[in-house]
């Protein structure tokens, strides 16, 4: 199976589930029955061919597979959601955030979701130790998150050290 014989539907439950980690709340939030969630998510595990979560009391624990598709399926659905349904009159506010991997499987769905709540789009970018003065400055990148010292490539810039 590739995408293009895959249901679309299907990803817009794993999206939310991934989201909310309950089938009730994925039901809810996309006006599903319990029952149609549970099939979709059956469905899911078998195009896959992963699990996608384990019950732990009333949650879902996404797999370490699914929790990669988290990472990717964010930021395509917040981008797609503000270019499809977005306020073209008064202009989306978008913005590009740098990460390393150690924060991006931490943060993406966190700045997706805050994105979303205040009519924004983010979008996380790759890290890559290199300096990012320039693109900082032509605020094609607004922000870049990195761990170590950077010092000496920003000193023009705002810079911050957060802990020890």
């Amino acid at each position: 199976m590739n995408l293009l014989q895959m249901d679309m539907n299907l990803l817009k439950v794993l999206y939310v589930l991934l989201e909310t980690s309950s089938t009730g709340k994925t039901a809810q939030k996309l006006a599903l029955s319990p029952s149609a969630v549970s099939h979709a998510l059956m469905r899911l595990r078998d195009a896959l061919n992963d699990p996608l979560f384990r019950r732990e009391g009333n949650r879902q624990i996404a797999t370490p597979y699914a929790q990669a598709l988290r990472d990717k399926l964010a930021p395509v659905f917040v981008s797609l959601n503000e270019e499809l349904f977005g306020d073209k009159e008064n202009g989306s506010r978008c913005f590009r955030v740098v990460l390393p991997p150690a924060l991006n499987a931490l943060l993406t769905p966190v700045l997706a979701e805050k994105g979303h709540l205040h009519q924004a789009v983010i979008e996380c970018l790759p890290f890559a130790r290199r300096p990012w003065r320039d693109e900082l400055l032509d605020s094609s990148v607004d922000l870049v998150l990195a761990i170590g010292d950077h010092q000496k490539q920003v000193s023009a810039l705002h810079y911050e050290r957060v802990g020890t």
